[in-house]
């Protein structure tokens, strides 16, 4: 009881105060919980939604048979039967269809409409029922039918299955028509039946659609052709059993894993970008704890006189140390508090930042019905409770150390308070130490896939602020009285005294130096590392896009569809007067392993003579000047990385034909998926995948027009004679580079929220840095009044000090957040995504970001320089 009231007393008391430092501190716990938990509740979230859409689509299936190379010839089915008795085989297609509407028609205001997606599901009805759990609804008057004979409906090639969400959502019913696209074609269909909230109709937020296998392979341009089979093994049957047998009785061509393995590919390619997020968020934790340090530390340097007078009537070192770790502990629990519902709102937003990210459309369906459903669990409570809670006493044991050896004779004659030389020559050797150690780490490799030791390396640096404040805070304080002595100068009066007043204080001082450099530090690592993207991205871009138009079908906006211009368009373009040439691509994701490997296509030869395409290692001269032989091929940046791979060596690619070697004839940059990509030329791509591609129609068609040809009339003409039946986009270079531009802005539009609240952090920090020393040095205020110094006076040199605060914590936020910049660019992003970030310093944005923290430091400071201003000396004076 007694320590309770001590701390009630001594501890309490001082925090009401000294609001506006506890009320930083708590918001920047409460910021740091808020953004690691968001984190945390978008990765389980999105994860564990990916995981039961796998789970609702897969069924009841034990197993399931795909091709090496992704699809394959559905001939090969009828070779499964009699593999294993008593076990049901059902083949499927898996498709995507865009859902036709005003949204997703192109206009002179629109060029790059983006459709609601479908995720489509072919099915063999008859195979199929008992498989997955299906609970149809056939809603027509006088319509008795089952669920099974609904499905039977499905026989008609233009009769389709859709979720009472979505026909709710859009006011449908069944019997209604609905237009859709397959690759940049329409068709109408007619909705026979509803599938009820259950089994696959769950996943994708009810974007999910039903149809006969053969209708499904027809309108996705696959006949002949299954993407996998699901088994269902008799009841008893062991799984991995059956596993081993069918892998050693399936043909070479098909391969046999569980149903989840499509979930442990896709957890595979986010698994970098999750552990990225969650280390992020660490570091917005650090920022609030080091906050904490700053209160405690503060609380303590202020306070010495209270703390002997504690000792001197019979207060243990212990008692001491308890009562400072309790206030830490109170301001982390305040802060978790405020940040777990905080948590909760930002997660939805970071579900969809994860989904657009990773690029993935079950992802990108399933964050729009998972942000709906987040909740905050027992788990995640505790979770930021044993997170926050022994980090918050760790920051806070140093000060309270302190505060716990503070004898009462000290206490009285002030002695502490100082940084001598020593201490200072201390500060250098942390400082060498910190950063020596740090670069040390960016030296080590990826741990697991996963930078660990770059966040290391950026944790050490964020630290080093500790050491490197107080050293250019002195040195700042020396030229300010030095300024100030130069005749003729404003305030210098007032600049000198500004000086000597926070050389005196440079213990306590430099601690919140250091804690506000922190948060500024990671505003100017982000803004670095985001302008530094953006000029290398324009660059790519120019490099990349050099046809005069392009022509995507419209579902290609999804940037994992593999959608494909049809015959009639190809024609359309290649005939027009105009169009000299056209150079097609295409690519398609194959499962290799435990990844998605992307394979793509092109006429490799006139992509390397008119695309002016970005080499990290560029083909032999040879290559240049002979064109590409048969078996060479081109791999991005993130795939080169991730492999370990370069210019010459090979690599063994899974095709129609078994597992092919191909040998890289170059590295190219890639910034539009770091998922990694195989660039292949169109023969030895026809070569490879005979079987899952015999027709393979492009995706996209670069078109290069004749000499003196007008794009806009071209466009025209195209658009007209296609008509409403073909949904594609038709677009100049420029148009797409705007484009990307936009998207690539808006992603980081977080960058100018960031900006905002560091400085608010740090106005808020100085004002209570500066409040907290006008209070220790009331005696001298009420002194300096009353030999003759106004009041104005006194305001200049209180906001002469903000200034000097605001300027020190900038100054080393510069310093530390160029550095971690660095680290962020050069060893994350690489070891993370595979990408090579060009190092660009956005001077224009330092500079104005310096004026505008200073500017904020000095009208945060006005507030404590009019209290200052405002004390009545003889009151002050005699009270101390």
């Amino acid at each position: 009881m007694l320590s309770l009231r001590i701390f009630r007393q001594f501890i309490l008391r001082s925090l009401a105060h000294n609001g506006a430092r506890c009320v930083a501190a708590v918001a920047a716990i409460a910021i740091g919980v808020a953004v690691m938990l968001a984190v945390r509740l978008a990765n389980s979230s999105v994860t564990e939604t990916f995981r039961a859409a796998i789970d609702a689509v897969g069924g009841e299936a034990s197993l399931r048979v795909r091709g090496v190379a992704g699809r394959f010839d559905e001939r090969l089915f009828g070779e499964l039967d009699g593999l294993l008795p008593g076990a049901t085989f059902s083949p499927a297609i898996s498709t995507m269809a865009m859902v036709v509407g005003a949204s997703a028609e192109p206009s002179q205001t629109n060029p790059f409409p983006s459709g609601e997606l479908l995720q489509v599901l072919g099915v063999d009805i008859l195979d199929d029922f008992d498989l997955r759990d299906y609970d149809v609804l056939r809603t027509a008057a006088g319509d008795t039918r089952s669920a099974r004979e609904t499905l039977g409906l499905l026989n008609d090639p233009r009769s389709i299955i859709l979720t009472e969400k979505f026909l709710r959502r859009h006011g449908l019913r069944v019997g209604d028509p609905i237009r859709l696209t397959f690759d940049s074609e329409q068709f109408e269909y007619r909705i026979r039946g509803v599938l009820l909230n259950r089994g696959p109709a769950l996943t994708l937020d009810g974007n999910f659609a039903l149809m006969d296998i053969a209708a499904a392979q027809l309108a996705a341009d696959r006949l002949g052709r299954l993407d996998y089979v699901d088994v269902r093994l008799p009841e008893g049957a062991d799984p991995q059993a059956a596993l081993e047998r069918l892998r050693e009785r399936l043909p070479e061509a098909l391969v046999v894993e569980e149903p989840d393995a499509s979930f442990g590919r896709t957890n595979t390619m986010i698994a970098a970008f999750q552990f990225n997020l969650e280390a992020l968020s660490g570091v917005a934790l650090v920022v609030g704890l080091l906050l904490i340090y700053n209160t405690v530390a503060i609380s303590v340097a202020a306070r010495r006189d209270e703390i002997g007078v504690l000792r001197a009537t019979g207060a243990s070192q212990r008692t001491v140390m308890g009562l400072f770790l309790g206030e830490a502990f109170l301001l982390a629990t305040l802060g978790t508090t405020i940040g777990l519902p905080l948590g909760r709102a930002l997660a939805s937003y970071a579900v969809a930042g994860a989904a657009q990210t990773v690029e993935t459309f079950y992802i990108a369906g399933v964050a729009e019905s998972s942000a709906s459903q987040l909740r905050l669990t027992l788990g995640d409570v505790l979770f930021a409770a044993g997170v926050v809670g022994p980090l918050s006493l760790l920051a806070a044991a140093i000060p309270a150390r302190d505060a716990a050896r503070v004898s009462p004779v000290e206490a009285v004659r002030g002695n502490g308070q100082q940084f001598t030389k020593p201490r200072l020559r201390q500060k250098h050797v942390g400082l060498v130490a910190c950063l020596l150690l740090g670069w040390a780490l960016t030296l080590v490799g990826p741990i697991g896939g996963r930078p660990v030791a770059g966040f290391g390396a950026a944790l050490l640096i964020l630290l080093s602020g500790v050491f490197l404040s107080p050293v250019l805070l002195s040195l700042l304080c020396r030229f300010a009285s030095r300024l100030g002595a130069v005749g003729g100068m404003p305030a210098r009066v007032e600049m000198r005294l500004a000086g000597a007043n926070v050389v005196s204080a440079l213990p306590r001082v430099s601690i919140s130096v250091a804690a506000l450099a922190a948060a500024l530090s990671m505003m100017v690592a982000i803004a670095i590392m985001v302008g530094s993207f953006r000029e290398t991205v324009t660059v790519w871009l120019d490099s990349a896009f050099s046809a005069d138009l392009a022509v995507k079908p419209v579902m290609q906006s999804s940037s994992v569809s593999e959608a494909r211009l049809s015959d009639h368009a190809i024609n359309v373009i290649q005939t027009d007067p105009d169009v000299a040439d056209t150079v097609g691509a295409l690519s398609r994701q194959i499962p290799d392993g435990d990844r998605v490997l992307r394979i793509a296509s092109t006429r490799l030869d006139r992509t390397l003579r008119e695309s002016r395409r970005l080499f990290k290692q560029p083909p032999l001269a040879a290559i240049e000047a002979g064109g590409f032989e048969p078996g060479q091929a081109l791999v991005s940046e993130p795939l080169a990385l991730q492999r370990g791979l370069g210019r010459g060596d090979t690599l063994s690619l899974p095709t129609d034909n078994g597992r092919q070697q191909v040998t890289i004839a170059g590295v190219y940059y890639d910034y539009s998926s770091n998922q990694g990509t195989v660039l292949l030329d169109e023969a030895t791509y026809a070569a490879f995948f005979p079987q899952s591609d015999p027709s393979p129609r492009p995706q996209s068609l670069s078109i290069l027009l004749k000499p003196g040809a007008d794009p806009a009339a071209v466009r025209r003409r195209i658009n007209d004679r296609l008509g409403d039946d073909e949904q594609v986009y038709c677009v100049t270079s420029q148009e797409i580079r705007t484009e990307a531009m936009r998207i690539f802005d808006s992603t980081f539009t977080i960058t100018y929220a960031l900006q905002l609240i560091a400085v608010i952090v740090a106005g808020v920090g100085v004002a209570s840095t500066l409040a907290t020393l006008i209070l220790d040095r009331k005696r001298e205020l009420g002194l300096l009044c009353l030999v003759g110094a106004t009041r104005q006076q006194i305001r200049r040199v209180v906001l002469c000090e903000a200034v000097l605060v605001g300027l020190a914590s900038q100054v080393t936020g510069v310093v530390l957040g160029v550095l971690l910049s660095a680290v962020l660019i050069l060893v994350i992003n690489v070891q993370a995504f595979g990408w090579t970030i060009q190092f660009r310093l956005p001077w224009a944005f330092l500079a104005g970001s310096s004026l505008l923290v200073v500017a904020a430091a000095a009208a945060f400071g006005w507030f404590p320089a009019v209290r200052a201003a405002a004390m009545n000396p003889l009151a002050t004076t005699r009270e101390n």
